[in-house]
């Protein structure tokens, strides 16, 4: 879903406008996905960005948005905070077997010895 903002196409918006792009568009029947949430505005994103990670848009309020996280905790975040349309792609990351530890030494990964071993 892209939005189209002084004639460039942006996936990126305010919470605020994202409710309202989706009823225009005769989208709401299924759940906003989003990812890259701002906590405050301006600061950055710092909500839903790992590899397959998605939030739910549940409702939007007086200057405030509900999200639901994965974890499955609703929270509050004030609607000026951008969040970008869509989720993360990567989903299978977590499903990867390294299967020895010479392949772990290929992505430079590092043995770790515990000290608690050592005489």
């Amino acid at each position: 879903m892209l939005m189209v903002k002084n004639g460039t196409y942006c996936h990126q918006m305010e919470l605020k406008w994202v409710m309202l792009f989706f009823q225009e568009k005769n989208l709401t029947s299924s759940p906003v996905m989003l990812h890259c949430i701002e906590l405050r505005p301006g600061k950055g994103a710092q909500l839903g960005r790992s590899a397959g990670a998605a939030i739910q848009l549940m409702a939007k309020g007086e200057g405030y948005a509900q999200i639901k996280l994965r974890s499955g905790e609703i929270r509050k975040v004030r609607s000026e905070c951008m969040a970008t349309v869509g989720t993360v792609g990567n989903t299978e990351h977590m499903n990867i077997k390294i299967g020895k530890a010479g392949r772990n030494r290929w992505l430079g990964h590092r043995p770790t010895v515990r000290g608690v071993v050592m005489n």
